[in-house]
């Protein structure tokens, strides 16, 4: 059998639900976590596999039946986390399975993708196929470059917990129906996308823009954060050395962890 290409995860730095309502947002590959197929068993990829052999997809529906059973896929990209777990496991799919030796489109790495989140924008995949940052804005997906020293020193901060995104997404669209919150996420959009453009520009991003955008989730985005996290949160703020952010979903997983630049 063949040799598999391995896949990074992914951070979406920026753009965290208010890409529902059409935000920009930020995606980069995370190259500490990654994922390949092997060979050997796996009752979970055999499911996947055969639902994909059974989509309306350029994807080779043979080859897919035939290794349904015959692959499992390694990976130290934690699920639940936000770093793209799925995403991986679409990417290297799509390079296993694909009918011709073509790259893929978003649309097609989307509909693979709904087996695990129903609706996809197809973002994580595509960053993980690509391994390059991508933006995502009014629907399209264009590959960027982003240079990490154009923000301020980043890393992730562990909730020890994981999360449900869909149910998360289910709180969101219900506090979206409340005038005051949905006015507090215009703000959150306007921030969002003035980082995400000055990032695109190759322009530097102060620590000031983004705690503006912290301080916005943490009035704002209660629900999301965990109680612990809240802590160091605000202890990190009071002290002026950290400045917290949703990764992704909140609710667990990772978060955002960015220094303060005085």
């Amino acid at each position: 059998m063949e040799n598999f290409r391995s896949y990074p995860g992914k951070i979406l730095l920026f753009g965290e639900y208010t890409i529902l309502e059409g935000s920009k947002a930020l995606a980069i590959p995370y190259d500490e976590y990654s994922g390949n197929f092997v060979e050997g068993y796996d009752a979970r990829i055999e499911k996947y596999l055969h639902w994909l052999a059974e989509q309306t997809l350029p994807l080779d529906k043979k080859k897919l039946k035939h290794l349904a059973s015959k692959l499992s896929f390694e990976s130290d990209i934690p699920i639940g986390y936000g770093v793209g777990s799925s995403g991986a496991i679409v990417a290297a799919a799509y390079d296993i399975f694909k009918e011709k030796d073509d790259l893929p489109e978003h649309t097609v790495l989307a509909e693979m993708e709904a087996f695990f989140h129903t609706k996809s924008s197809g973002l994580d995949p595509m960053v993980s196929y690509y391994k390059k940052a991508f933006v995502l804005e009014d629907g399209v997906l264009t590959k960027t470059d982003f240079d990490e020293n154009q923000l301020p020193y980043f890393s992730l901060y562990d909730s020890k917990s994981s999360r449900s995104t869909s149910k998360l997404v289910s709180i969101y669209k219900k506090k979206m129906l409340k005038p005051n919150f949905a006015d507090a996420n215009l703000g959150m959009i306007e921030i969002n996308n003035r980082i995400v453009s000055d990032i695109v520009a190759n322009l530097d991003v102060e620590s000031y823009q983004i705690e503006r955008l912290s301080i916005l989730q943490r009035e704002w985005m209660q629900d999301f954060i965990p109680n612990d996290v809240k802590e160091d949160w605000d202890k990190g703020f009071e002290d002026r050395t950290s400045i917290f952010k949703l990764c992704g979903a909140g609710g667990g997983g990772f978060f955002l962890d960015f220094e303060f630049e005085e």
